[in-house]
């Protein structure tokens, strides 16, 4: 009963969200507000800033079946040669952190970490230690990532909010793409099925912390301040995004394939007029270690659309610009000039100990040695081929001019990804 009400009252929330992005994109940002805006983020409001949804990404077509590469084996053999080395002494420590999750300030980064460890065990082929992970959540008479938002006023970041959300979509994600070589049962993978379906289509990214809620403003990008609830419009949504999608397409389920469609298209209108993501592009200092991630989350979805013969990488932005435009600006930003971000790294949003402040003199080589040192989590080789490994389709495409490789290190999983880009573009050839 309660799974029932549950689907009948995602499917209204995502009716209404369908509805509300259709609305907003039928007048000009000028018509639809007629209050003056305050302006707090930028220096002048866009001239003839217009928010539409191009339409075009709902009228895509479910095919009866679906896998994420055509070619696995040759999918297999790029993955394997981009796996990092695990540390088998905290594997063990990962797998039980995930099977019973309890997610605290404390630990949260740990969480994050281990994530990245399961995912590079299992492309390494140990495809029995997420499914161990995944068997546990479908098989508990309790649900491990149930998680209560916090309540307004409450004092900090609720990590739980972010971790587990994270974990289900990328493990999702990873699952779907693996799903016809897994070692599994049939009574094992229909549970599996069920519960990430019902978790995917739970999520609704609420508020992560008690003091900062201001909706992200779709229509208006630009207008994010450090009281926007960017976690409502940044990573969790990406990854979920990306698991409902897929996994949606591989068991044929339309509801989960919308509503990724609804999650991914209320992301893209964060993308502003110049197609700078401003949701990472605020994060201080560390704006560009998140436009690495950023680029990898637009690449895996450049190739899932691929194999519906949908061109993401023509489809029209809310905010003007093309998905290739987007890359275009990405390629400035990475390898040419980080200051691209500027005022909107100044907000700071989730820029802990490395703002603005620590980087805004800086030259782009400069920053690029000053991060790979202080922020290492983000490392970044600068040469094309890194910025290639990333988002391969869009590089053979369109950028004929740049000298390019395959280069199998450092090309960042991170635990954000469920695969390597470089790898599902491979077995997409």
């Amino acid at each position: 009963m309660h799974r029932a009400l549950l689907r009948h009252n995602n499917k209204i929330a995502r009716s209404i969200m369908r509805n509300i992005m259709i609305v907003l994109g039928c007048c000009a940002i000028a018509a639809c507000n007629s209050q003056p805006i305050v302006n707090t983020t930028v220096d002048n409001e866009p001239q003839n800033a217009v928010y539409q949804v191009d339409q075009s990404i709902y009228e895509i077509e479910m095919p009866a079946t679906w896998k994420a590469v055509k070619n696995y084996t040759r999918y297999h053999a790029a993955q394997s040669q981009q796996s990092d080395s695990i540390i088998q002494s905290r594997l063990r420590e990962c797998i039980n952190l995930w099977k019973a999750p309890r997610v605290t300030r404390k630990n949260d980064l740990k969480y994050n970490l281990c994530l990245s460890t399961i995912v590079d065990a299992a492309i390494a082929d140990r495809k029995d230690i997420p499914l161990e992970v995944l068997l546990t959540w479908a098989n508990s008479a309790d649900d491990l990532l149930y998680f209560v938002p916090p309540r307004a006023g409450t004092d900090g970041f609720f990590p739980e909010g972010y971790v587990l959300p994270s974990g289900a979509g990328v493990l999702s994600y990873w699952y779907a793409v693996n799903y016809d070589h897994l070692s599994l049962k049939k009574a094992e993978r229909d549970r599996i099925d069920t519960y990430l379906t019902q978790k995917l289509m739970e999520q609704s990214f609420p508020p992560l912390d008690g003091k900062h809620r201001t909706p992200c403003d779709l229509a208006r990008p630009w207008k994010t301040t450090l009281a926007t609830a960017a976690n409502s419009c940044g990573s969790i949504r990406w990854k979920v995004a990306l698991g409902e999608l897929a996994l949606g397409l591989k068991l044929a389920n339309k509801d989960l394939f919308d509503k990724g469609i609804d999650d991914l298209v209320f992301n893209l209108s964060m993308i502003d007029q110049e197609g700078i993501f401003v949701t990472y592009a605020a994060k201080g200092g560390k704006a560009f270690g998140y436009y690495k991630d950023g680029l990898q989350f637009m690449s895996h979805y450049v190739e899932l659309f691929k194999t519906l013969n949908f061109d993401f990488l023509e489809y029209r932005l809310p905010h003007g610009r093309t998905v290739k435009e987007y890359f275009d600006k990405t390629y400035e930003i990475l390898r040419a000039d980080f200051h691209l971000m500027d005022r909107y790294a100044r907000i700071n949003k989730g820029a802990g100990s490395y703002p603005f402040e620590k980087v805004k003199n800086l030259s782009h080589s400069e920053f690029i040695s000053k991060t790979n040192t202080e922020n290492t989590v983000f490392n970044w080789q600068d040469n094309d081929s890194s910025f290639y490994m990333l988002a391969p389709e869009y590089v053979e495409r369109y950028r004929s001019d740049l000298k390019v490789k395959p280069l199998y290190t450092n090309t960042g999983n991170g635990g954000f990804f469920g695969a390597y880009v470089y790898a599902i573009h491979q077995g997409n050839r």
